[in-house]
């Protein structure tokens, strides 16, 4: 059994199973668990899709040759993407790859021109070498190996937030990385870090000691304004601190 709504047939399976070829806007309804095989195979109009957080896959072939798509938010839900899936989908420069991905087929975006590729991981967003953002409600964050850089305002008002892991990996933490982080109590930052950023920990009112390594490091204005607890700055031996504008 089937039925259309809005240019897009739907089975009895909550499968969104094909699309009206001249369809330039998609709004997938809630419930639907599956963009089926070939769905919205060379839909050249297609500028935009929305798909529901029941979402969990997308089999091959639903989006090959939509040629007009630029962007696509996938729900943290989806889990499986099939071969060819966003193949020659030759506009797509941004999406999401989702927490919950276990499969990611052959060929998934061939031909795609993506510069701008961001995927979460324990709560935190990623894009490329950068922490982009963080859930509002985390408590604790292990920032994983390999990250470069914490973004400006990546943790900014996570008011639960009580502690921070970040790797030797990490360079530079953006202005107000951890702004408002009221709980967060203490931070070590890695060997490798060189720049802190304006107001990076502007208001962690119950932070009270940072541990720094043996290096040089810029620390930008205001970093640690509203800090109003903290009371130690470990400093290792000839560490040689530059306060920048």
């Amino acid at each position: 059994m089937y039925k259309w709504i809005n240019g897009i047939k739907y089975d009895s399976n909550n499968c969104a199973a094909e699309a009206d070829r001249e369809i330039t806007a998609a709004v997938i309804q809630p419930g639907t668990k599956t963009i089926g095989y070939c769905a919205f195979h060379n839909c050249t109009k297609l500028k935009s899709v929305l798909l529901p957080d029941t979402l969990v896959s997308i089999d091959a072939e639903a989006f090959l040759g939509c040629s007009a798509l630029e962007s696509l938010i996938l729900p943290d839900s989806v889990a499986s993407i099939g071969n060819n899936a966003f193949a020659y989908c030759v506009s797509l420069k941004a999406i999401n790859l989702p927490n919950q991905l276990k499969h990611f087929g052959i060929n998934a975006f061939r031909s795609c021109p993506l510069t701008n590729v961001s995927w979460k991981e324990n709560g935190l967003t990623y894009w490329q070498h950068t922490v982009r953002g963080a859930d509002r409600d985390i408590s604790t964050a292990r920032i994983k190996e390999g990250t470069k850089m914490i973004g400006d305002g990546a943790f900014t008002s996570c008011s639960e937030l009580i502690a921070v892991e970040i790797p030797d990996s990490v360079t530079e933490i953006g202005c107000n990385a951890f702004g408002g982080c009221s709980h967060l109590t203490a931070v070590k930052l890695p060997s490798g870090i060189a720049r802190i950023g304006k107001f990076a920990f502007y208001g962690c009112t119950a932070l009270e000691k940072v541990t720094t390594p043996n290096f040089s490091l810029c620390i930008e204005a205001r970093a640690f304004e509203k800090c109003s607890k903290l009371r130690i700055l470990e400093l290792e031996p000839n560490f040689n601190t530059l306060m920048c504008a």
